[in-house]
């Protein structure tokens, strides 16, 4: 496992009771599917919204994604993401969708160790819901936090705070697991520890440096020894 992980700032370095987990590219692979979606979504407004946009801004709210890339009122931004979101679900029933490859032992050892776990997203909770009826992990989940929830998507830390809060954790007893530039920042916005994987990044990790380990993949993680690095 390659990472590059620092020592917290956190004295105290109280153990950590918690993890809070993005959903797109971190616990479901789910990323070129959506991101054919918003380039459909997009056509008809002539856009330009290339990959290198989309792995850029991936975790923000929708709408603010529309905005940045269709000269469009809150309203009509509002209409491309729900019609994003109904073209990623013909996407998925056609094709399927499958969680993220060796996540789920990561999500059973947490459970073993006594932990408590949330998913925390930028995307709604309609697609949230169709993501569980695909990929059969809900039930690791303690608590759930979506765009719904929030005012501001990522890198504000709403999100994670509001997770965490939800948890009833504090910002130093949580390990935040994200795939992106704007969920990194978001996380340690919070003042929390994170780990990125950088398969949405294809392996690419410039504007992830801030996270405290950085993976490429999941495959042979213990997540006990994670656990200890972060807390040392």
């Amino acid at each position: 496992m390659a990472d590059n992980a620092k020592k917290t700032s956190d004295a105290a370095s109280p153990s950590i009771k918690g993890l809070i987990f993005d959903m797109d590219g971190t616990v479901i692979d789910s990323i070129q599917q959506d991101y054919r979606a918003w380039t459909q979504a997009f056509e008809p407004y002539g856009a330009t919204f290339t990959y290198q946009d989309y792995a850029k801004e991936s975790g923000a709210k929708g709408e603010e994604i529309a905005k940045n890339h269709a000269d469009v009122s809150d309203e009509e931004a509002s209409k491309i993401t729900e019609h994003k979101d109904e073209i990623f679900e013909k996407i998925i029933e056609k094709e399927g969708l499958k969680s993220m490859p060796h996540i789920q032992p990561i999500l059973e050892q947490a459970r073993q160790m006594g932990l408590k776990v949330a998913l925390a997203t930028g995307s709604k909770e309609d697609k949230l819901n169709l993501v569980f009826e695909q990929v059969k992990l809900r039930h690791f989940f303690d608590e759930l936090v979506t765009a719904d929830h929030v005012n501001k998507g990522k890198p504000d830390p709403e999100v994670f705070q509001k997770a965490a809060e939800k948890l009833g954790l504090k910002p130093h007893e949580v390990i935040v697991w994200e795939d992106a530039t704007l969920g990194v920042q978001a996380a340690k916005n919070a003042h929390m520890r994170c780990v990125c994987i950088t398969t949405t990044q294809k392996g690419d990790r410039q504007g992830l440096e801030e996270a405290d380990v950085i993976i490429d993949a999941y495959e042979g993680m213990n997540l006990k020894d994670l656990i200890r690095k972060l807390s040392s």
